[in-house]
């Protein structure tokens, strides 16, 4: 099921808490699987829009996880990175818009280099 959901998908919103280092390691396997299944029946080389988040940063007392992790694991992966919280609504909208964006942008492409001609556009979906 969660193949379909990724496949399905135009953008990528990855999270994890900035106070949980388990978190923050969990987010590879996330976004292999992104990668993994995004490009079974595309490009190997495809841009997959995608935007890093570290929510929870209302609670830097209990940090367990450094920005600069975030900030170096976004640029690995050719992504925004944005520290956020939810719960004090910081950097929420900033996070969504920048997931828009990305697929905005990956989509012009696509349609500038003819790779989407043709193709009946569809709505646009986040995960």
């Amino acid at each position: 099921m969660q193949a379909d959901w990724m496949r399905a998908c135009d953008g990528f919103v990855i999270v994890y808490s900035i106070v949980s280092k388990e978190s923050f390691l969990d987010i590879d396997s996330f976004h292999d699987n992104i990668i993994q299944f995004k490009n079974e029946n595309d490009d190997e080389n495809m841009v997959i829009p995608m935007v890093l988040a570290g929510n929870k940063n209302d609670l830097e007392s209990h940090r367990e996880v450094p920005t600069t992790d975030g900030q170096e694991k976004s640029q690995k992966w050719g992504c925004k990175f944005f520290e956020c919280s939810a719960k004090a609504n910081t950097n929420v909208q900033a996070v969504f818009a920048a997931a828009v964006e990305s697929v905005v942008a990956t989509e012009q492409q696509s349609e500038n280099s003819g790779k989407n001609k043709g193709k009946k556009k569809k709505p646009c979906i986040f995960l």
